[in-house]
């Protein structure tokens, strides 16, 4: 009769034209699950295990949650959804406030890199080297590994060897470096955009030579001119960096200087006498190509 209970017997109990519904193990809804079957509402077809969840307040899938899957809910319980940046949703440990991690091949912090980003947790110092002449400026990130766009290479060393280590006073040009040991005739910009011939980063700018040139007789007899010290012409012609002046460095930029002197012979029945140029001395030449004073 119509208010008798259905129960498990094959029959329509309380006359309502089916069999055994509304017991565990029937289909009420006709969704195709049972409550047996984890139907969460037998009563509704739209709520089974089979169902996507959609955003209505209401379990549709059945797993116990309401509304989670969506991109408005936080599925992992890491306080952001997917809608406020989080990147994976199932996993707790990536989210917009994390820390990044250093080799764990996750984005933690969901900047859309992998094991990278400055003062990540196991991160390793790298000093900055811009020019790659194996000299760091005084500047350094930790990193998760070197950065070679930008320029961070140069792992920080420890201990001993780490106090003893030359800076790069110009890191952005190969040529000024400390153990820099040419020399050269035009400047670069430093870093204030002057310009600097302290190519060596010793705070000074040194001059190649300040050598005076001396001309003087060969061994080989007085007749002949050569260059005793290559150099430049005079005490006050020692020109500044990048400056021009006289450079002797050849025996064509030495001469002789003579002297008159009244030379006389006696031929026995009269006396002979002539004046003869005699060579006094070997100076450097007035006019000596002139050559750049390069520095370093």
């Amino acid at each position: 009769h119509p208010n008798e209970t259905e129960v498990d017997n094959d029959l329509d109990d309380n006359c309502d034209g089916l069999i055994d519904n509304q017991l565990p193990d029937y289909d009420d809804d006709g969704d195709g699950f049972s409550e047996d079957e984890g139907d969460c509402d037998d009563d509704n077809e739209q709520i089974n295990p089979n169902e996507t969840e959609i955003d209505n307040d209401l379990d549709d899938n059945c797993d116990g949650l309401i509304d989670n899957q969506l991109p408005s809910y936080d599925d992992d319980g890491d306080g952001f959804s997917e809608d406020e940046g989080d990147c994976d949703d199932d996993n707790e440990n990536m989210t917009p406030d994390k820390a990044e991690i250093c080799d764990d091949q996750l984005d933690n912090n969901c900047d859309d890199m992998i094991d990278q980003g400055e003062n990540s947790i196991g991160c390793i110092s790298y000093y900055i080297d811009l020019d790659q002449d194996g000299f760091p400026a005084d500047d350094q990130k930790c990193l998760c590994d070197e950065d070679e766009d930008e320029g961070y290479i140069i792992p920080v060393l420890s201990g001993e060897e780490n106090s003893v280590i030359d800076f790069d006073c110009q890191d952005n040009n190969d040529l000024v470096k400390p153990d820099q040991t040419l020399f050269f005739e035009a400047p670069y910009i430093d870093a204030d955009g002057n310009d600097s011939f302290d190519y060596n980063c010793d705070d000074n700018e040194t001059l190649e030579s300040e050598e005076f040139a001396e001309c003087g007789y060969s061994l080989d007899g007085v007749d002949y001119c050569v260059v005793n010290v290559v150099g430049w012409i005079g005490p006050d012609s020692i020109p500044l960096c990048g400056e021009s002046d006289g450079w002797v460095a050849t025996q064509e930029d030495c001469e002789k200087i003579y002297t008159i002197e009244t030379v006389c012979f006696d031929l026995g029945f009269t006396t002979y006498c002539d004046e003869l140029e005699v060579p006094e001395d070997c100076v450097v030449k007035g006019n000596v190509q002139e050559q750049v004073q390069a520095c370093n």
